[in-house]
C-alpha cells in the first residue's frame, strides 16, 4: 500500500484506528514519509485513544464509529478544503446528501 501511494494521486484516506498488524500512530508516520496525503481517522472511543500531543503528528481529523454520515462527510469537506476549496466544494455539492 505504502508504495502505491507513493505512486497514486491520492487526496485522502479514511483510516480504521483499529489496524491489524500495527499501531495506527505508526502507519500514518509512514503514510506521511511517502505521501503528501490527508487522513481522517475512524476511532472507537477518542478520549480513551489519542494524547494530546499525538494529535499534532497523527491524522488530520476523527470520527466517532459507528460513523454518522453528516458528520464523515462534513470532516471529509473540511480536510479537503485545504486541498482545493473552491473544487471540493463544487464536487462535494453536486452529491446527493445522505438521509
Amino acid at each position: 500500500m505504502l508504495r502505491k501511494l507513493s505512486e497514486a494521486n491520492v487526496d485522502l484516506i479514511l483510516l480504521d484506528a483499529l489496524l491489524p498488524a500495527e499501531d495506527s500512530f505508526t502507519f500514518v508516520k509512514e503514510l506521511r514519509a511517502v505521501a503528501n496525503i490527508r487522513i481522517i481517522k475512524l476511532v472507537d472511543n477518542l478520549g480513551a485513544f489519542v494524547k494530546v500531543p499525538e494529535l499534532e503528528f497523527d491524522a488530520d481529523d476523527y470520527v466517532m464509529k459507528p460513523l454518522n454520515e453528516n458528520e464523515l462527510l462534513a470532516s471529509v469537506r473540511r480536510v479537503l478544503r485545504d486541498i482545493s476549496p473552491k473544487g471540493v466544494e463544487s464536487n462535494l455539492a453536486n452529491q446527493t446528501k445522505p438521509t
